[in-house]
């Protein structure tokens, strides 16, 4: 709170400082000390003194807003600051994760099929799901099944690719299975795989 004193030389009733703002005396009593009730009486400053206590409040007050005030916004800048500097270094973002299974494998590398079906929420659902991916440009039919986990497991499944077949054939049951060397001519974007 801002005190209120009494020069104990001139008199004045000052607001906060150390010394007199009327005569420069370094001797300030605050108003609420009993000397300074009985300079005020006697000087009949009665009206001037209570102004200056509820200047010295009303000072207070201000005083504690603007402080409040300005550890708000400080916190504010320091919130958005943090914002900005997160959202915007992509050092900082986690390296994208690496797919979780053949067919997710082939997909990031060769991008969207022509088909790609599963039998995994079939109902009844087969003891061993299956997944076809197709790429038609390139006359690709391959085939995965889940390579982990037991015989009857619900989704979701980790494909393992079995093969791929030729497309050519009008009937899928004369389709003639294509050797790795071939699948890798067919689709080179899948070069490297396991």
């Amino acid at each position: 709170m801002a005190r209120a004193n009494i020069c104990t030389k001139c008199g004045a009733i000052i607001i906060g400082g150390t010394k007199c703002l009327v005569c420069g005396a370094p001797q300030l009593i605050p108003l609420n000390a009993p000397l300074a009730q009985k300079m005020i009486i006697d000087t009949g400053q009665q009206d001037a003194a209570a102004k200056a206590l509820t200047a010295a409040a009303q000072a207070t007050t201000r005083n504690r807003i603007v402080i409040a005030a300005l550890v708000f916004a400080g916190f504010l800048l320091l919130v958005v600051v943090s914002y900005y500097n997160g959202s915007d270094d992509e050092a900082k973002q986690p390296a994208p994760a690496a797919p979780a299974n053949d067919a997710e494998l082939l997909l990031s590398r060769c991008g969207p099929p022509s088909l790609d079906d599963s039998t995994a929420y079939d109902n009844p659902r087969p003891p061993i799901p299956s997944r076809i991916i197709e790429y038609k440009a390139a006359k690709l039919r391959i085939m995965f099944i889940p390579g982990d986990g037991s015989l009857g497991d619900p989704p979701p499944y980790r494909w393992k690719l079995v093969g791929a077949t030729d497309m050519s054939s009008k009937d899928p049951s004369k389709a003639r299975v294509v050797s790795a060397e071939e699948f890798v001519q067919r689709l080179p974007c899948f070069k490297g795989a396991n």
